[in-house]
C-alpha cells in the first residue's frame, strides 16, 4: 500500500480515507482497533510538517516540546506529562518512559552516540548504506512492558547531494501518534543535512501496522472527509548549535522561569519562531496572560 504525498497533512487525509475504506479490525491486547498493514508513505517535501487539518486538533505545542525531550535525551515522566498526561499510562515505574524516548537512543553518549558515529560515516563515505539509527533494544519484555519503541530504525543516504530519510515502524497510531513522528523524524533529517552542509531531500515512512484505535475512528472520519487548509512548509533549518539554547528555554519555561523568555532573544530567527509554541504552553500552564 503506497502513499506519496507532498505534506503531512495530504498524507494523513490519505491515510485516514484509506483506513475508513480498506482498514480491517484487529484487537492486540484486546483493544479494538482498525488496522492497515504494509504501509508505505513518501513525503516529498519533508519540512511541510505543520498539520493543517482542522479536523485533526494538532498540538504544535505538544510537537515542539516532544522534539525538545527526545533532542535532551531524557526520558523523565515528569519532562513529558507537562505536555501531555496521557504518557502515564505509558511509565512501567511512574518515573521513566522506557522506551519512546528516541532521543535517548541516539544521542546519549556525546561523541559516542549514535548520531554523532552516523554523522562521521557520512563525512568520511557519502554514498554510505550503513547510515542508521537504532532505536529498537531486543531486551524490552514484550509481553508486559508499557512502553515498546514503535520505531525500529531511521537511515540517512545521500544521493545527488540530497539527505533522503527512510523510517521503519511495527506499529503507528495514525490520530495519536503518526503526525507528531512525522514532525520530529523529518526534523532530525534536517538536522543531518545541515550538520552535513546537504539539500534535504524526500521522507519515506514505512508501517507494518498503520492503526486508530475504535474509538478515535469519528476523528478519522472527520478528516478523511477535511477540506486542508493552505499548508506552508517551515522555513529551512540553520544554526544547529543553537539547538543547545532552545533546550535550555524549554527548561525555564516548563519549570515557569520567565527568565527563559529573555534567552529566546538570542537565537536566530528560524529558533525564535520555533520557540513561540513554548512560549503559548508557558502562558496557558502557568496562569500568565500575553
Amino acid at each position: 500500500m503506497y502513499i506519496e504525498s507532498e505534506s503531512i497533512s495530504e498524507s494523513l487525509v490519505a491515510l485516514s480515507r484509506l483506513l475508513i475504506s480498506e482498514g480491517f479490525p484487529a484487537s492486540p491486547r484486546d483493544i479494538p482497533t482498525l488496522e492497515l498493514r504494509g504501509v508505505l508513505i513518501r513525503i516529498k517535501d519533508p519540512r511541510n510538517r505543520i498539520v493543517c487539518v482542522p479536523e485533526r486538533r494538532w498540538s504544535a505545542s505538544y510537537a515542539v516540546g516532544e522534539f525538545c525531550w527526545h533532542m535532551s535525551a531524557d526520558n523523565s515522566l515528569e519532562f513529558i506529562k507537562y505536555y501531555s498526561e496521557a504518557w502515564r499510562a505509558f511509565s512501567d515505574n511512574g518515573v521513566e518512559i522506557s522506551g519512546s524516548c528516541y532521543g535517548r537512543h541516539i544521542f546519549s553518549g556525546g561523541n559516542a552516540s549514535q548520531w554523532s558515529t552516523v554523522k562521521n560515516l557520512l563525512r568520511s563515505d557519502v554514498n554510505s548504506r550503513r547510515a542508521v539509527l537504532y532505536f529498537a533494544d531486543p531486551g524490552y519484555d514484550l509481553e508486559s512492558a508499557k512502553d515498546v519503541p514503535c520505531i525500529s530504525n531511521m537511515q540517512f543516504m545521500v544521493r545527488n547531494r540530497k539527505i533522503d530519510c527512510f523510517v521503519s515502524m511495527r506499529s503507528n497510531d495514525l490520530i495519536l501518534g503518526y503526525c507528531y513522528d512525522v514532525y520530529f523524524m523529518t526534523m532530525l533529517q534536517e538536522m543531518m543535512a545541515v550538520e552535513l552542509g546537504l539539500d534535504i531531500g524526500e521522507y519515506t515512512h514505512f508501517v507494518a501496522s498503520m492503526h486508530a484505535y475504535c474509538d478515535k475512528l469519528d476523528v478519522v472520519r472527520n478528516v478523511s472527509s477535511s477540506a486542508m487548509s493552505i499548508c506552508e512548509p517551515m522555513s529551512p533549518m540553520c544554526c544547529v548549535d543553537e539547538i543547545s539554547t532552545v533546550l535550555e528555554v524549554e527548561r525555564m519555561l516548563r519549570s515557569g522561569d520567565a527568565n527563559g523568555l529573555n534567552l529566546i532573544g538570542n537565537l536566530s530567527e528560524y529558533w525564535k519562531d520555533f520557540c513561540s509554541p513554548l512560549i503559548n504552553k508557558f502562558y496557558k500552564k502557568h496562569g500568565c496572560s500575553m
